[in-house]
């Protein structure tokens, strides 16, 4: 299972919608919006390090458990699609799962 590490910043209600394409109706819900660290990877080694992503996700009726979340450090699992057309990966939220929030250990002194 992938899981994706990253902060509540907001959650907002969605409305209902219908695909133009299939007719099908996706009924109103919540989405959350994270911020998370990415990976970049360039040519050489100097071109490589991380970039801070924020993304909306889909999290339907569970707006109010990740409200409890948001300033928080979280883990949720995800899954992974590609765009057929543009071959790009993206990241889900699995239906129905709620966030983990991660609780911070102090730092130890050194001896």
């Amino acid at each position: 299972m992938l899981t994706l590490t990253g902060k509540v910043l907001n959650v907002f209600p969605t409305n209902e919608f219908k695909d133009q394409k299939t007719g099908e109706i996706t009924e109103a819900g919540h989405k959350v919006q994270l911020q998370y660290e990415e990976p970049v990877v360039g040519k050489g080694k100097q071109e490589s390090g991380t970039k801070l992503v924020l993304k909306d996700f889909n999290v339907r009726a569970l707006g109010e458990q990740y409200k409890k979340a948001i300033g928080k450090e979280v883990t949720v699992p995800v899954g992974m699609w590609v765009d057929p057309e543009t071959r790009k990966p993206g990241l889900y939220i699995l239906r129905d799962c709620l966030p983990t929030i991660i609780s911070h250990v102090p730092s130890q002194p050194k001896a």
